[in-house]
């Protein structure tokens, strides 16, 4: 069982499980312009309606590699308040994460928002539980009608051991384009604790179906996947591959719900 739990941990180490990410977001890459679950909180000024989604992530078909994620945003008259619960590992070595995040528009073309994430970390052989801290500012903006800008980062510090913690870093500025009414085209480049990270998606949106690849590199990791709506609901399934780990899919369901309130303005 040490030995098994040390493999475990060696996996963790050497990919980043879907850390809050989508099926939507992990079949382009990884791009964070579509993740449902706004790793980049500023996006959720767009919404329109309160939005529920539910993602289950699993690495390289190993249940103590799996992590669900739940996430709630709901729009208000000038500010946007998201929440998002995420569970990552097994019983005896796990990861909770407890996300908090406000976003503003403050033209019809920027936003800004921040997060700030509560991290618990358990596992076998300790006695008492670890956490830790971070927060993620983002902001968006067009540069014109199809181009958007946008950036993320985050601070914070998570515990490694009982006396010993690490500084977490990271920041990504992100592109997308728009070339038609059913192709989008999304690129991010940044630096995750000092290591190089490049992403690319492409999305094909055709009546109520979206079919998306993409590629992440620092592993080299190709993307697919597919989404379709069906009335105010939204189902994703996504995987991506890494030649030296194996496959990890995805899924993930979200439900928009029509804000009565905000409708009638």
């Amino acid at each position: 069982m040490k030995y098994y739990l040390v493999a475990v941990c060696f996996l963790v180490s050497l990919v980043a499980v879907s850390q809050e990410k989508s099926p939507h977001s992990q079949s382009m890459g990884s791009v964070s312009v579509y993740d449902d679950f706004h790793q980049n909180c500023s996006f959720t000024a767009l919404l329109e309606q309160t939005e529920v989604s539910l993602g289950y992530h699993n690495a390289f078909f190993l249940s103590e590699l799996g992590e669900t994620v739940l996430h709630a945003s709901f729009p208000a008259s000038n500010i946007i308040h998201s929440y998002t619960l995420s569970a990552f590992g097994y019983s005896g070595y796990n990861d909770i994460t407890i996300k908090a995040s406000l976003a503003r528009m403050f033209t019809p073309r920027m936003s800004a928002g921040i997060s700030a994430a509560y991290l618990l970390h358990h596992h076998v052989g300790t006695e008492e539980n670890m956490s830790g801290f971070k927060v993620v500012p983002g902001f968006y903006c067009y540069l014109a009608e199809d181009n958007l800008l946008a950036f993320h980062s985050e601070l914070g510090r998570k515990s490694i051991d009982v006396d010993k913690s690490e500084f977490l870093f990271s920041a990504f500025i992100a592109y997308n384009l728009t070339i038609n009414n059913y192709v989008n085209w999304a690129t991010e480049l940044g630096v995750e604790n000092k290591d190089f990270v490049g992403r690319m998606g492409f999305s094909y949106d055709i009546d109520k179906v979206g079919l998306r690849c993409g590629m992440s590199v620092m592993p080299i990791r190709p993307s697919a996947g597919i989404g379709f709506d069906v009335d105010s609901f939204n189902f994703s399934l996504a995987s991506d591959y890494c030649n030296t780990l194996g496959a990890s899919m995805s899924a993930g369901f979200k439900w928009k719900i029509q804000n009565k309130k905000r409708d009638a303005k």
